[in-house]
């Protein structure tokens, strides 16, 4: 494909549907599947606005979890210059297969469409859903998962996996039970780090095998970080130009750092704080099931440090937890205990922490 003005060029790339091989050049044959797959609207449309030579820009939705979804434009040679960059990282090439069971609306799965496009790629598509690699059943070269559907597939159908070879999680974080399972698999597993503004990932980390680290790496020397006076991530790019950040993170150096949390997440508690994504782990690693740390207001604390379980079972949990041993101080221990049969989640499967915490302020808590 070339990569000037002409994005029309050297259509190669085939999507594969229902056991079918379509060629781009004849993409609009997707509309003959709308009935039985309506998701496949957002990505003929995505298709159709990458091969108008009159389009410069494109635009991307954020998936909204911190606030209400907003769009973001790019240029056609910023997608170009990001899809070149996973490209040469994950080293796939032409013919090479690829998985799309993400939302097309959303810029995850937008941009693994213009990948499969630049790169003439096979693409396989299957509708987004958690149980998404149900019926896969062929090898698939590089497939962007969500947390979610990769522990759905280790629940449900592990044998599934072994079709996979490299396979990239991102838009939440990695629990201590999916990573403790993800160690064990012969499967390259990466997690990235990005967002719409960066075009999705500019940097990865290797969950299993020898290179595993608990630490992102920029995918390109082009790319570089830093950070504020608040510690938030600032990321500095040749193709998006200059990035500011809310994440809370821990710099190594100016290619590597350490996520640590939203600076929106951080909690004010008796002077102190704690940041709710280095305690969740922790207490899903001893009640295995997902854990959500918040504030509630406190008229002697400012906030008072409140747990959510996704559970029912409040004899489990209470058992659990009524001995717990955490590397923070007591009175950052939380008090009150709330039980959700089911947390908020974005679209994109990200925890939706704010309206999971109006979930919880409807509910009787349970003093921890």
């Amino acid at each position: 494909m070339e990569t000037g003005s002409d994005f029309t060029s050297e259509l190669i790339m085939v999507f594969l549907i229902d056991n079918r091989r379509i060629d781009l050049e004849n993409y609009k044959l997707l509309r003959n599947y709308y009935v039985d797959y309506p998701y496949l609207k957002d990505l003929v449309s995505s298709i159709e606005e990458w091969l108008n030579p009159e389009l410069t820009h494109i635009s991307f939705s954020s998936s909204g979890t911190t606030g209400t979804p907003k769009l973001i434009q790019h240029s056609k040679k910023a997608i170009i210059q990001s899809a070149s960059y996973t490209k040469d990282y994950f080293a796939y090439g032409q013919a090479d297969t690829a998985l799309l069971c993400l939302p097309v609306r959303y810029v995850a799965g937008k941009m693994m469409l213009y990948r499969a496009i630049l790169s003439d790629l096979q693409l396989v598509l299957v509708k987004p859903s958690s149980l998404a690699l149900k019926n896969i059943d062929q090898r698939i070269d590089f497939a962007p998962l969500t947390p979610m559907q990769l522990y759905q597939t280790f629940k449900l159908f592990p044998e599934k996996l072994s079709h996979f070879s490299k396979i990239l999680l991102g838009g939440a974080s990695i629990t201590g039970e999916l990573l403790e399972r993800i160690n064990n698999q012969p499967s390259d597993i990466y997690h990235s780090y990005g967002m719409a503004e960066t075009l999705t990932h500019v940097a990865i980390r290797k969950l299993n095998g020898e290179n595993a680290s608990d630490y992102f790496t920029s995918i390109s020397p082009e790319i570089s970080f830093r950070i504020d006076e608040d510690s938030c991530l600032n990321i500095d790019t040749p193709h998006l130009g200059h990035i500011k950040t809310r994440d809370i993170v821990e710099l190594l150096d100016k290619s590597r750092f350490r996520w640590l949390s939203r600076k929106d997440n951080v909690i004010n508690s008796g002077a102190l704080k704690l940041v709710p994504e280095k305690m969740e782990p922790l207490i899903e690693s001893l009640v295995s099931c997902p854990a959500m740390i918040f504030g509630m207001p406190d008229p002697v604390l400012g906030n008072r440090i409140c747990l959510a379980l996704e559970t029912n079972n409040s004899e489990m949990a209470l058992e659990k937890l009524k001995n717990l041993s955490l590397p923070f101080e007591k009175q950052l221990y939380p008090r009150d205990l709330y039980l959700i049969p089911e947390f908020e989640y974005t679209a994109t499967g990200k925890l939706d922490r704010k309206r999971t915490m109006q979930k919880a302020e409807r509910l009787q808590s349970l003093q921890l």
